[in-house]
């Protein structure tokens, strides 16, 4: 079952440490999250998580789309999607898409919070929910939506030369984002934004 606490429980060790995941949540809560109000755009709801790297740090997960899929062909993104009817929020369908992307399930993850609400060029609202493993959890990715499945250190989002503000055109317009250039995976738009956003949440940028 999927943990939705912000704070220690019994997850608590004997020694008085607290669970990695309460951490997380207390500096995810610690700066409110931006709300928007969707104004004909597809609400949507993807997933951060988190997880240790093994060396000390957090690590999450992207997904290369499919050149098959309706939008957003090619790009790098957080595991997730449009809420269905059966759907009782936009976190469920972060949740069910993850599931249906990548064959995680909620099963061993914990919320713990969310980024802010991001509207993106392509017609999408898009919700981020933050979640906690204890470990790298196995994926199993759906052929037809994903291509490649990405395990980030974040601490490489910071090393010298990997972020920059770059002016991109798309479909015609051009506007300033963030990019993250990591040899063959480059990522912008939105979900270089969400990782901004976590990031500075984390208190992790200079």
């Amino acid at each position: 079952m999927l943990s939705d606490r912000a704070g220690p429980d019994e997850t608590t060790n004997p020694g008085g440490i607290v669970h990695p995941a309460d951490g997380i949540a207390a500096r995810l809560a610690a700066r409110p999250s931006v709300s928007l109000q969707a104004a004909g755009e597809v609400e949507a709801g993807v997933l951060v998580l988190l997880f240790p790297d093994g060396d000390g740090g957090l690590a999450t997960l992207l997904t290369r789309r499919t050149e098959s899929v309706r939008d957003h062909k090619g790009q790098i993104c957080f595991p997730g999607g449009v809420r269905d009817a059966g759907d009782a929020d936009l976190v469920a369908a972060a949740l069910r898409e993850t599931a249906e992307e990548i064959g995680v399930g909620v099963g061993s993850l914990c919320l713990v919070g969310r980024l802010d609400d991001y509207r993106t060029m392509t017609g999408y609202l898009v919700r981020p929910f933050v979640a906690y493993a204890g470990a790298a959890p196995p994926v199993s990715p759906s052929p037809v939506e994903i291509a490649e499945v990405i395990v980030l250190p974040l601490r490489r989002l910071l090393a010298p030369g990997v972020h920059e503000l770059r002016r991109i055109e798309v479909e015609g317009a051009v506007f300033e984002t963030h990019v993250f250039a990591m040899g063959e995976h480059v990522v912008w738009g939105a979900t270089a934004a969400m990782l901004r956003d976590l990031l500075a949440r984390l208190r992790l940028l200079p």
